[in-house]
C-alpha cells in the first residue's frame, strides 16, 4: 500500500542518472525524501501520473553566475522551470565575496551591469561564508554549490593592480582561498580575460591553487583565450592543475572565432592526453553557437 507516502509518481520513465536506459517505475516520496522506487500500490496525499514522461533527478548545472543573481530572485524559476535544482556559481573569476571595506566600491562597479538595478543588496558580508549565510537566512528554491573566485580575491587584495602579487599580497590571497574551502567552498574558479585575474601570470596561479591540494578540490577557469591562443590557453589550465596534483574543469569549452573553427578537436586531444598522465581535466560546454560578455574584457582597467 502506499498509505504513508507524501507523494506518488505513477508510470514514468526513470532515469537515474547513471546512464543507464530509463526503466518505468513509481517512485514514493516522504518527508521530502524518496523512500521507495517500485510497484507502489494505493494511494496517497498526492499522486502524479508521469505516463509517457521522464522522471529523473534534478539537473546540475556546472558553470553559472547564480550568485549575483539569487538574493533578488530567490525562487529561481528561470532554472527550476528546466529541471535545474543545483548551480555551480562563482564562476570565471567573479563572484560577489569576498569584498575588503577598501575595495569594496570597486567590486561593486565591476559587478554593476550583472547586478538587478533595483534591489537593495546592502552588502553586509565581507566573506563567502557571509554572503552564503546572507543567501541561507533568506531562502532559495535550489542548491548553490560555491566556487571561491580568483579575481574576486586577487580584487580584494590589490585592486585593478595590474603589478605582478608580492609575497605579502600572496600570503593575504592564500588565506582568503583557504577561508572560502575551509567554510565549504567546491573550489576555486579563474576568469583570465577579465581583469584583474587576466593581471595573473601562470606562476602566480599554480601558487595559488596549491591552496586546493590540501582540501582537494578543483580548480575550474575561464581560460586567458578561447580563439587564436585557444591551445596554449588550454595548456596553461592543464598545467595549474598538474602542478598541483588537482582535478581541472575548463569552462564553456569552444573555439571563437571562424578561423579558429574546428580547433576543440586538437583542444579535446590536450584533454586526453593529460588524463593518460594522470590528470583529472573535464569541460563543460553550453548547448547553443553563441556567446556573451561584457565590455570590460575587451577594455582592461589600467588604474585611476
Amino acid at each position: 500500500m502506499a498509505r504513508g507516502f507524501d507523494l506518488v509518481i505513477r508510470n514514468g520513465r526513470v532515469l537515474d542518472g547513471t546512464g543507464s536506459p530509463y526503466f518505468k517505475r513509481d517512485i514514493g516520496v516522504k518527508n521530502g525524501r524518496i523512500e521507495k522506487i517500485g510497484k507502489i500500490n494505493g494511494s496517497a496525499i498526492k499522486v502524479i501520473d508521469a505516463q509517457n514522461q521522464i522522471v529523473s533527478p534534478g539537473f546540475i548545472d556546472s558553470h553559472s553566475h547564480t550568485d549575483q543573481s539569487i538574493l533578488p530572485f530567490p525562487e529561481a524559476e528561470s532554472f527550476i522551470m528546466q529541471g535545474v535544482t543545483t548551480q555551480v556559481g562563482g564562476n570565471c573569476g567573479l563572484a560577489m565575496a569576498p569584498a575588503s571595506e577598501k575595495t569594496l566600491p570597486l567590486l561593486q562597479k565591476y559587478l554593476e551591469s550583472a547586478l538587478h538595478p533595483g534591489y537593495a543588496y546592502g552588502w553586509d558580508w565581507n566573506t563567502l561564508a557571509q554572503f552564503y549565510e546572507r543567501i541561507d537566512g533568506q531562502g532559495t528554491s535550489i542548491n548553490l554549490a560555491p566556487l571561491v573566485a580568483q579575481g574576486a580575491v586577487r580584487l580584494a587584495v590589490k585592486g585593478f593592480d595590474a603589478t605582478p602579487a608580492t609575497r605579502s599580497e600572496m600570503r593575504q590571497m592564500r588565506k582568503l582561498v583557504a577561508e572560502g574551502l575551509e567554510w565549504g567552498a567546491f573550489g576555486m574558479s579563474t576568469g583570465l580575460i577579465y581583469a584583474p585575474g587576466s593581471y595573473s601570470t601562470t606562476e602566480e596561479l599554480i601558487e595559488l591553487a596549491s591552496v586546493l591540494t590540501k582540501y582537494g578540490r578543483i580548480y575550474t577557469s575561464h581560460i586567458r583565450n578561447e580563439g587564436n591562443e585557444l591551445m596554449q590557453s588550454v595548456e596553461e589550465a592543464i598545467k595549474i592543475g598538474e602542478a598541483n596534483n588537482i582535478p581541472v574543469q575548463l569552462s564553456h569549452f569552444k573555439a571563437s572565432g571562424k578561423a579558429n573553427w574546428g580547433k576543440v578537436h586538437a583542444t579535446l586531444h590536450e584533454l586526453e592526453e593529460a588524463r593518460a598522465r594522470g590528470v583529472q581535466v573535464s569541460c563543460d560546454v553550453y548547448p547553443y553557437v553563441a556567446g556573451s560578455t561584457g565590455v570590460a574584457s575587451a577594455l582592461p582597467y589600467m588604474g585611476a
